[in-house]
């Protein structure tokens, strides 16, 4: 059961739709692989529509699209792999975290939601700094992403970090 209810998600959607759009109306809230996918309408006369996804146990909002989507599962996977990396780092502390984004950004040009595509980065840098414990990190994140551990994308990503 996810610790972020349907009202919840509703209202963080709201809240952030009000900064930009100030008439929006929620057409639909779907909870899927642990993360809310919001569907909302804005504006009066040139409605249109906006999704947003929503961590379901943290609220954080994961991903905005500002056009109509299918649900992309591409987008929903990389921004679950985000943030279960980003949780594991935090949870050793923040100057690890800002350690391993700078390497990532030094070594390889890119950012932490790119590790989704390239698991081998991640691998690489968290070796360089963690040596031989970089397996406590990766056991951190394989915590973080149990919910789905059975999911192709997300054994792929586990597999190629782990080794």
């Amino acid at each position: 059961m996810p610790a972020v209810s349907q009202k919840r998600a509703e209202g963080i959607a709201v809240r952030f739709l009000e900064q930009y759009h100030p008439t929006n109306t929620i057409e639909s809230a779907v909870m899927e692989d642990g993360v809310w996918i919001i569907t909302a309408k804005i504006g009066l006369v040139d409605q249109q529509i906006r999704k947003i996804i929503i961590d379901g146990n943290s609220g954080r909002i994961l991903s905005y699209a500002d056009r109509k989507l299918v649900t992309d599962n591409y987008a929903i996977k990389q921004a679950q792999i985000t943030s279960a990396v980003e949780k594991a780092l935090v949870g050793i502390g923040f100057p690890v975290y800002e350690n391993v984004v700078q390497k990532l950004y030094e070594n390889h040009r890119c950012h932490l939601y790119d590790c989704y595509e390239h698991p081998e980065y991640l691998h690489e840098v968290i070796k360089e700094i963690f040596g031989d414990n970089h397996k406590d990190l990766v056991e951190s994140i394989k915590t973080q992403l149990k919910e789905n551990a059975e999911q192709k994308e997300i054994i792929d990503f586990l597999t190629v970090i782990s080794k």
